[in-house]
């Protein structure tokens, strides 16, 4: 997958493949979100899965609600990467708070 950055990411995870009938590891290729039309307090997110043997394509829907403030600071933490000499980047949260711990390439 290719950001709005421009970044490549890739996601894989092991998940049942109905066609081969065995765990494989799946890649991600696509993630597409949309207002939920039923419920205005949250949004669909829509991922599309390939299994590397038989290439069968599946689609996961999933509802979630909108996104909190701390998502949000999250989502801008990760997008400084693009922006500054960011060699590392450790986020850990907590209930209350967000702990940020950021190495910066001189």
């Amino acid at each position: 997958m290719i950001t709005n950055g421009g970044r490549h990411i890739q996601i894989q995870d092991s998940r049942h493949c109905s066609k081969c009938t065995v765990f494989t590891d799946q890649v991600c290729h696509k993630v597409r979100y949309q207002q939920d039309p039923g419920d205005a307090a949250s949004i669909l997110k829509k991922s599309y899965w390939v299994c590397p043997v038989c290439l069968t394509e599946t689609e996961e829907v999933k509802r979630q609600p909108l996104p909190t403030d701390k998502v949000r600071i999250i989502d801008r933490l990760l997008r400084m990467q693009g922006d500054y000499a960011i060699e590392s980047m450790s986020i850990a949260s907590q209930p209350e708070k967000l702990i940020v711990e950021i190495t910066v390439r001189d």
